[in-house]
């Protein structure tokens, strides 16, 4: 049986003193399984230091006091945050990155070499640039209006150029033209004016940004496999992570996206979605976790009257691998590569990919963390280089 580890998120106050690290040791202490204070401060301290850069509030986050889950040697295999960013600079060349985060390059390579992608309706942004098969570039927020009144061909999906986490992203189900305003997937509204005028706006007040342009894109629809496996409010994504120095690239580990509770996304950072582990040998279904307002909660599947997750197969799973296999080799000195796919009737669709992967998507719902053998194997392929600063790539 899953054990729920909603406690350790919600219970405790987040790390600000030393009294706050004693009630996480004494929480941690109470729960089965749990390793003495003693230990788990000096495997604590350990992980905070060299390779891990593992912080306080991770250590509980991952439930690495949990010596049946977590044993020593597995324990060590856990990064931080910190490490996320410089471990994929050190094998991803930074002069490919144009390619994964300018959506409308990226959407234009696949679709010139015929890779499942979502059909694109239109470019907005404040200057001209090509596109493929007469999709409009639209340079002025009049004609963005009345393309949005008049030429949308609705359901869409819209989302910024250089967007991240999804921040930015909203499926349109519809236009009402009485009301002269968009229907989003969640039942909001937005007129078309304000929609328009919104879209190069910070997404904070407090932070600024240069507004790259917005893709208006088909809405795409979950296979009926999909569905009958997990009835999600929008469209689910898996992520596959392929280490691609070797012919064909190797998949290391993969998780299932689910969006839950009317959300838009399927980001974990979004309240009520589900994050599923996927055997990337098999495809077959294991643990599954849910976020919460602060953290996340295993999902114990002998609880749910609404769906049973662990020990499906994921439907069409030999061709969503294949499908990132073969595009990976468009991207050639990205080495470590995190695609996100989605299973549609049509079959697996290639929505993006991240060269700077969320590490800790994987690492929270798995049984080790990314510093295992497979992936230590990889990085001294790619030499590697590991000081007091973090990783590096060797100087050429």
């Amino acid at each position: 049986m899953l054990i729920d580890i909603k406690w350790h998120l919600m219970a405790l106050p987040k790390l600000k003193s030393p009294f706050d690290l004693v009630r996480y040791f004494l929480h941690a202490r109470r729960q089965p399984h749990s390793k003495s204070i003693g230990r788990q401060l000096r495997e604590l301290v350990s992980l905070r230091r060299g390779r891990n850069r593992l912080g306080f509030s991770e250590y509980f986050d991952y439930s690495l006091y949990d010596h049946d889950r977590f044993p020593d040697d597995v324990a060590r295999t856990f990064v931080g945050y910190k490490v996320d960013g410089p471990l994929m600079e050190a094998v991803n060349s930074f002069k490919w990155r144009a390619a994964d985060e300018d959506k409308l390059l990226f959407s234009t390579l696949l679709h010139m070499f015929g890779l499942p992608h979502p059909k694109l309706y239109a470019f907005y942004w404040t200057r001209a640039r090509p596109t493929l098969n007469g999709v409009p570039c639209i340079v002025n927020p009049e004609e963005m209006i009345d393309f949005l009144r008049e030429r949308m061909p609705y359901p869409c999906f819209s989302k910024p150029v250089d967007g991240y986490r999804s921040v930015g992203a909203v499926a349109i189900t519809d236009y009402d033209r009485a009301q002269d305003s968009l229907v989003f997937l969640d039942g909001t509204r937005q007129r078309v004016p304000d929609f328009v005028k919104a879209l190069p706006a910070p997404y904070k007040q407090t932070e600024p940004r240069v507004f790259h342009g917005h893709l208006f894109q088909e809405l795409l629809r979950p296979s009926r496999e999909v569905l009958d496996i997990v009835p999600a409010t929008g469209l689910s994504t898996l992520r596959l992570v392929l280490l691609c120095d070797t012919d064909p690239p190797e998949l290391f580990r993969s998780v299932w996206k689910i969006p839950m509770e009317g959300n838009m996304a399927d980001n974990f950072w979004r309240q009520g979605n589900l994050l599923v582990d996927i055997d990337p040998n098999s495809g077959i279904l294991g643990r599954a976790i849910r976020s919460l307002n602060d953290g996340f909660e295993t999902v114990a599947d002998e609880r749910s009257d609404k769906f049973h997750l662990a020990g499906k197969r994921v439907p069409n799973w030999e061709a969503a691998v294949a499908a990132c296999q073969q595009a990976a080799s468009l991207f050639p000195e990205t080495h470590c590569q995190h695609w996100d796919v989605a299973l549609c009737d049509q079959g697996p669709i290639l929505i993006e990919l991240n060269a700077i992967g969320d590490l800790a998507l994987i690492q929270s719902v798995s049984r080790s963390g990314v510093l295992d053998q497979r992936f230590d194997t990889f990085l001294q392929r790619m030499r590697v280089i590991w000081d007091r600063d973090g990783p590096r790539a060797p100087r050429p």
